[in-house]
């Protein structure tokens, strides 16, 4: 799983595109109050969450297939 597999699972799963972003892949139109973010960090990968403004990083990896499968388990787990 990579950047651009990991919206299409999203997708499939039916999370709705304004509660995420995907740096490089996905821009959503109309933001939710609270976001997850996958980024690419200096040498890492990031999934961030943000609430009101406030970001939170909840992982750092090494891998882009890391962080994708985490934001995919962020948003389709709760």
């Amino acid at each position: 799983m990579d950047s651009k597999t990991v919206r299409a699972d999203l997708r499939r799963a039916g999370v709705a595109d304004d509660f995420y972003r995907i740096e490089g892949v996905h821009e959503p139109q109309a933001p939710a109050t609270e976001l997850y973010t996958l980024r690419r960090h200096a040498d890492r990968w990031e999934v961030v969450f943000t609430e009101r403004g406030q970001e939170s990083v909840l992982a750092r990896y090494t891998t882009e297939a890391q962080a994708a499968q985490r934001l995919y388990q962020e948003l389709t787990n709760p």
